[in-house]
Parts: C-alpha cells; structure tokens; sequence
C-alpha cells in the first residue's frame, strides 16, 4: 500500500466538491424531511392514527420499509424518506467508488500512477477510506438533520448508524464489482444490479413478513436497527461482516488478476458490426443500451411499487386528515391525487437516465472513442445532437413505462 496517501489526497482532490454537494443534499432532504412531515402530522393523535393505519398496509411496507416507531416524527419521518434517502447513498457509494477504480484503470490514469508512485492496492484502499468518510459524514449529518427536526437523539443516532452502514457495505459491493469486469459499465450494472436485488428482496421480506428475505438482504439488515423502534444492535456485526468480506475479497482479486482486466472476461462481440451498428446512431445506441436496461428495469419496479401501494390509499384517506388534505391538493379524487403524486416523483426519477446518457458524451470524449468518430465522415455537431435526442427518446419511453 505503498503511497496511499498520495493516493487518497488525489481521491479528495478529484471528488470533494461532488461529494460536498451530494451529502449536503442527503442532509438537507432528511431535514426538509422531518419539518415537512411534522407540519402534516402536527399532533399525537395525527400520529397514532397514521400509525395504526400503515401497519396495516403490506404494499407501503413494501415499498419504504418496517413500520416501526411511527408514533414519533423521527419515526415517521425514517419511514417516509428515511430508507428512501438511504437508497440514494447506496447509488452515492457505487459511482464514487467505480468512478476512482474500475474507471481510471480502464482510462489508463491508473497505470501511469502504478509506474511511479502507487503500489498495487494503494488507490482501492484510498478509494475505500474516502467513501468511508464520506458515509461517516453524511451519518452524522443525517443524525443532526433529524434532531434539529425534533427527532428523538438515539433514534436519530441508530438511524446515522444505519446509513453509515448501508453506503459502506455498497461501497465494498461496488469495489468487488470493479475487480469483476473490466469495463466500468460492467462494474456499474453488476453493483446497480446487487442493489436491485437486494431492495427486491427487502421489499418482499416486509411485504410477506419473512425474516429469512429481509435479513438476505444488505438493506434489510441495515433496517433491522429499527430506529425509533426497540433498537436492535446485533445487525451492525452482519453489515461489516458483509463490508469487511466484501473489501478483502476484492483487494485479493485484484492482487493476482492482471492489469486492465476483471475476474471475468466477457466475451467477444461479432466479427462485423450490423448495419444499424455501423451507423453513427446506432453506435451511440449500442454504447448506451446498459444504461438503458438499467434505468427502465428500475422504472418498471418504482411503477409497480406506487402502483400497487395505490390499492391502499382508499384505506389511507380515511385517517389522518393531514395525509388526506396532502392528496388532494393534486385532484378531488384521493387514489387519482396519490397516481399524480407518485407519477410526478417517478418522473423527475427518469431525468437521471437522461442525464447519464447526455454525459456519456463526455465519456466517450475522454476515453478517446469520440475522436474515432469525428477524424472520420460524422460531422461535429452531429455527435451532441445524436445524444441529446436518445436522451429525449428515453425520457418518453421510460414516463411510457412508468404510466404502464
């Protein structure tokens, strides 16, 4: 681990104002949050009663988590956002991670570094310590943010906890996944793809109230913390039982497997490229279909969520009058004023696909493909546009998929 930290200064140099705004936006939703749910719930009869109605509610279990210590607003409030906000620190860790591995390696930065000042495991350790403080911050953050709403301090604290841990264990996931293949895209889809499963899972453990699937999952042990509930302590040993592995496995990985390459090799593509393929469209379609599969397989799981959560909401417009008046601002009709609740919150979701696939433009520009491209018959512009409308084209496709 020679030059570690050189290595881990050069990490903070590359990524502290991304990772600045991001955990300050993690902690600014966890405190917009708990004021928002407390002008809506604003006395203890508000709150029994949500209570008393969502423990009833298998669909909202399934899509945010345990209904546990929902007569306090921090309880409430980790229910609502909480385990939602928690998912995105997951994403949080899979890119940064990725981005200083798996990516540098495969732009060839990561060799020049091995050539003179860094020893094998140097920058993976580096990476690792970064993502460790960054998660540690935005737990003690989250921690504040619930307070300063009027949360109780131990739920708060166990939910800081439990947040450390969710964005570590998927940080370990991500570095494993970047010893795997040797593409970044690869890297990504396996690590989202953990994610998903993993959330699947979770989702189907409170839904049939399985302890086996909860507990299979990473963020259904981090959940099993129950803050705000009767705290359970003994699944913080699993959570850095899984990071611990996790690290270690791929630090001996990429120990024994050559430079530039992952523990598994995909295989080659065809000899010739198709006639689509061969088309600059089709080339910028092909270099983006993971991205692509990854965004609408996730669209097609939040649209089934809310959809099937939908059921409930007659049953949810019957209690507090606070929920009932929050729906329908939206429309006169509750279950409609949920649909058009949930279909703009899912909306806003496909922006994300829209802005990976228009910053794959820089990608390819800085692994050199581009330039491929325009030495050749594309004009300049046509590049941009080209990514700009398979943007659009997917925002419509996916608002498709979410109405479906």
């Amino acid at each position: 681990m020679t030059g570690m930290t050189t290595a881990f200064t050069l990490c903070v140099r590359l990524n502290y104002r991304g990772a600045m705004v991001a955990a300050a936006g993690v902690v600014a939703c966890f405190y917009a949050g708990i004021l928002g749910l407390t002008a809506i719930y604003p006395t203890v009869t508000d709150r029994i009663q949500y209570a008393l109605i969502t423990d009833g509610l298998r669909a909202s279990q399934a899509l945010q988590g345990p209904p546990v210590g929902l007569v306090g607003i921090g309880g409430i409030t980790t229910f609502e956002v909480g385990w939602f906000v928690t998912f995105a620190v997951a994403l949080l860790n899979i890119v940064l991670v990725v981005r200083n591995t798996r990516s540098q390696e495969a732009l060839g930065r990561l060799e020049l570094l091995r050539s003179g000042r860094f020893a094998l495991l140097a920058n993976s350790v580096a990476v690792g310590a970064m993502a460790l403080v960054i998660n540690v911050t935005i737990g003690i953050g989250a921690t504040f943010a619930l307070i300063a709403g009027g949360g109780e301090p131990t739920g708060a604290f166990a939910f800081g906890v439990a947040t450390v841990l969710i964005g570590t264990m998927f940080a370990a996931i991500a570095l494993l996944a970047a010893q795997i293949t040797e593409h970044s895209k690869g890297a990504y889809g396996i690590a989202c793809g953990v994610l998903g499963v993993a959330y699947l899972l979770r989702a189907l453990g409170d839904a049939t109230d399985s302890d086996s699937l909860r507990y299979a999952s990473p963020l259904g042990l981090a959940q099993a913390i129950h803050p705000y509930g009767n705290i359970q302590w003994w699944p913080v040993i699993p959570c850095l039982i899984i990071t611990v592995t996790g690290v270690l496995v791929a630090l001996r990985i990429e120990l024994t497997r050559d430079h530039g390459s992952g523990l598994w090799r995909p295989s080659p593509g065809p000899a010739h490229a198709g006639w689509f393929t061969r088309r600059p469209a089709g080339l910028v379609l092909r270099n983006q279909r993971m991205t692509l599969a990854i965004w609408a397989a996730t669209m097609v799981v939040l649209g089934l969520g809310f959809g099937v959560t939908a059921r409930d909401v007659g049953d949810i417009s019957d209690g507090p009058a606070g929920m009932r008046q929050l729906l329908e601002r939206f429309n006169v009709d509750v279950v409609d004023g949920f649909l058009a609740m949930s279909t703009l919150i899912l909306a806003v979701a496909t922006t994300g696909a829209a802005i990976a696939i228009t910053a794959g433009l820089r990608s390819e520009e800085l692994a050199g493909r581009a330039d491929l491209l325009l030495s050749g018959l594309v004009p300049r512009w046509r590049l941009p546009v080209l990514h700009l409308a398979l943007a659009a084209v997917t925002a419509v496709v996916l608002a498709g998929i979410v109405g479906v």
